[in-house]
């Protein structure tokens, strides 16, 4: 029987780690690495690095999509909200930008 097929939305390892193996146990799974609010460029690449590392040291056979540096995007998601206190609407209006470029890959991908 086939197994079902997963995109996961990756913003870190940290994050990732906490239920990745459980997942690539029932799934196969593809990670979409997309985290606009990185500002800084090698702080980004730092990040996608660490979780292909991490799913290497996991021996996870997990393909990584990097989403693309972008952080002009996140100020276009939060908008006003820029610069918002954490936890409050401009971290809705960011994960609901995520989602959304998730949605749309998975629409790209079948």
């Amino acid at each position: 029987m086939k197994r079902k097929t997963l995109l996961l939305h990756v913003c870190c390892a940290p994050c990732m780690s906490a239920g990745i193996e459980a997942l690539a146990a029932e799934y196969d799974m593809t990670a979409y690495f997309y985290d606009p609010n990185i500002v800084v460029r090698s702080e980004y690449y730092r990040r996608l690095g660490e979780v292909k590392r991490l799913i290497a040291a996991l021996g996870l056979d997990i393909p990584v999509i990097d989403g693309g540096y972008d952080p002009a995007a996140y100020r276009a998601a939060v908008g006003n909200e820029f610069g918002g206190a954490e936890g409050g609407r401009k971290c809705t209006l960011c994960i609901n930008s995520r989602l959304a470029a998730a949605v749309k890959k998975c629409a790209e991908l079948g």
